[in-house]
């Protein structure tokens, strides 16, 4: 198999093992359609270390010294502990799978960002931006059909995988309106797995209406996710303060974002139905009730995580950490709760399950791109960069706000980005002199 062929293969390969990972609702057999994707992408990204070679990103050492990190903190905790007698009985899997899977998801993370990395090496950058939007508007495209027909009673791929919170999966929210699901477990998981997509769109949208940015963005508005709104304007507002760096051209470009916008709210009013007996409520009403006790009454102690922020003042983080999987464990035992309790945020994840060193390898390790971008800044042209940060940061605010784990398109983004900042604003410069 020729080099050229090879790398094809591996990027179609790639590409639909993102749509399967998008089928986070379904299963096969009991196994989760996610859980194959995740598979998936490890054994290519070896595939390809076997038969080709694999690039190390910028950003590897803290990243491969996390992991190294994670394995002997959870491996001495466990000498120690018997964790599985802690585990609820609500869990969906053992105590050696559950730990299994965290891994996995760690593993995942670092296969993704490898072939991300790998592809956009072999000259696939472009090609990936462009499929990378065209299965999330697929996939948008799905969760209209599935929200109109969970409305209208049209028939709908059976939810073939447990609910998030260890029972069946829930299509109907306590909420102001009607929210789209489509092919995941919760409305929040799609709207975090559109943010990157969506930006993404902004990078090879020469036309004056991004319809592919329009469809993505209506859906992620019908999610009612605030992380999912929160982390697209807060990355585009942090990635204009960090840029720094505007000219004409930079904003006509971002005053295109203005029509789509306008079109996804257009498609939020036309197709979202009320949960509240006909008193409508816009996207934006929605947002602000949600955010307002957050900036005028206790801040996070507001919220419904606000016994994640409870459990962090009154149980000090340990110093060496009780590895992957176990923190979440003794968290849910003082809670007295027999399901898994998420931190829903990365970075009290990481200093409960690694300790201070492992929160402070997670900090260089996201850093690392911003760093870089500073430093390049003033060789940065275009609106490019501006967007793939965007897209970066706004997966930072998910952490925060979201999110325990490292995911699929923090990942991808990850990879996209340093590798624009390494080797396109290189060409640039060649291109220039020649």
């Amino acid at each position: 198999m020729g080099h050229v062929r090879f790398t094809w293969v591996i990027f179609v390969l790639f590409i639909g093992l993102i749509f399967f990972h998008a089928l986070a609702a379904y299963s096969i057999a009991g196994v989760p359609l996610q859980w194959m994707a995740q598979l998936g992408v490890v054994a290519v990204c070896f595939y390809v270390f076997v038969k080709d070679r694999i690039y190390l990103f910028p950003g590897f050492n803290p990243l491969i010294l996390l992991l190294t990190w994670a394995v002997f903190v959870t491996l001495g905790n466990n000498i120690f502990t018997d964790y599985s007698i802690l585990l609820g009985s609500k869990s969906t899997t053992g105590y050696e799978f559950f730990i299994f899977l965290r891994f996995l998801g760690l593993i995942f993370f670092l296969s993704a960002i490898l072939l991300t990395y790998y592809l956009c090496y072999c000259g696939y950058y472009k090609k990936l931006i462009d499929m990378i939007v065209a299965v999330a508007t697929v996939v948008s495209v799905l969760s209209i059909y599935m929200y109109l027909a969970q409305i209208l009673g049209l028939p709908e791929p059976p939810r073939t995988r447990m609910g998030t919170g260890g029972g069946q999966a829930v299509t109907t929210f306590t909420y102001a309106f009607h929210r789209a699901i489509g092919t995941f477990r919760e409305p929040s998981h799609l709207a975090e797995w559109l943010v990157v997509p969506f930006l993404l769109s902004y990078l090879r949208s020469y036309k004056l209406v991004n319809f592919q940015g329009l469809i993505i963005g209506g859906v992620l508005l019908l999610t009612g996710s605030l992380t999912g709104i929160v982390s697209v304007i807060g990355g585009l507002i942090a990635s204009m303060m960090i840029n720094m760096n505007f000219n004409t051209n930079q904003i006509k470009a971002f005053g295109k974002i203005l029509l789509p916008v306008m079109g996804a709210f257009a498609i939020f009013s036309l197709v979202t139905v009320s949960n509240n007996k006909g008193v409508d409520k816009g996207i934006i009403d929605v947002v602000w009730d949600r955010i307002e006790p957050i900036i005028y009454d206790k801040g996070v102690h507001s919220t419904n995580r606000s016994y994640v922020y409870n459990y962090f003042e009154k149980q000090n983080a340990p110093i060496i950490g009780d590895g992957l999987g176990n923190a979440n464990i003794k968290f849910s035992k003082y809670m007295g709760i027999e399901a898994t309790v998420s931190f829903l945020n990365l970075f009290l994840y990481m200093s409960f399950s690694l300790g201070i060193i492992g929160f402070l390898l997670t900090v260089a390790f996201v850093a690392y791109p911003i760093i870089l971008f500073v430093l390049l800044r003033s060789s940065l042209k275009g609106v490019g960069p501006i967007f793939l940060l965007s897209a970066y940061v706004a997966w930072l605010f998910i952490f925060v706000m979201h999110s325990e784990e490292f995911s699929l398109f923090f990942g991808v983004i990850y990879a996209m980005l340093v590798y624009h900042l390494k080797f396109e604003v290189q060409n640039e410069h060649v291109d220039q002199l020649t």
